[in-house]
């Protein structure tokens, strides 16, 4: 009798052991080539599955939505790409200020051509001083601003060529090369004889 109680004893247990379904953990890992490959490992959470099907199934749905996903950051790239290359002027890409001494602008040409900057203005003057405004002054206008403001021209025969970038420093070439280690395109005033030679200067952009 007591052989056949724990019998039934190992058996009860054994069969409360099969019953138990223990939480199912599943690693994802898909590979993609884009570019350059890349590897992207999805970890899920638990869950109460252990039926194979269901875990191929999560593997269908998280690989669809990896495709969707790449699909998507595709079209966001090449969207901004195309709409960079879809430019026709100059932009302005770049921009530093005070507190620091190396003061700048960069310009981006995004066209496929050289462009000629002789008859290109730029001022931050904002303010309309006197009834004259910024866009004024390709009409000779004084352009607006007042003593802090600067309305400039650049050199005689500058050109930009298409994909290039170029650097007007604001506070003058000594002042950009001590910030950057490097020389701006441009300096909108001779600072120091360090580099005098070397960049070229801003003209005014009226005469007097």
């Amino acid at each position: 009798v007591n052989q056949h109680r724990n019998c039934e004893k190992k058996n009860s247990k054994s069969q409360n052991r099969k019953s138990v379904k223990k939480p199912l953990r599943a690693f994802l890992t898909y590979k993609e080539s884009w570019s350059t490959e890349k590897e992207v490992t999805f970890h899920t959470q638990s869950f109460k599955k252990t039926n194979s099907q269901n875990i191929l199934q999560l593997q269908k749905t998280r690989r669809e939505d990896m495709k969707k996903l790449i699909t998507l950051l595709f079209l966001c790239v090449a969207f901004a790409a195309s709409s960079l290359l879809a430019q026709d002027h100059l932009l302005i890409t770049e921009f530093a200020v005070t507190p620091t001494s190396g003061e700048f602008i960069e310009i981006y040409n995004p066209t496929a051509d050289s462009i000629d900057l002789t008859d290109y203005y730029i001022t931050d003057a904002t303010f309309a001083g006197g009834g004259t405004f910024y866009y004024q002054i390709v009409e000779g206008g004084g352009g607006g601003g007042d003593f802090f403001d600067f309305n400039a021209r650049f050199p005689e025969g500058a050109k930009i060529g298409p994909g290039e970038y170029q650097t007007i420093a604001i506070a003058g070439d000594e002042a950009f090369f001590n910030t950057y280690n490097v020389l701006p395109t441009y300096e909108l005033y001779e600072d120091s004889t360090a580099f005098a030679n070397d960049v070229p200067d801003m003209r005014e952009a009226t005469t007097g």
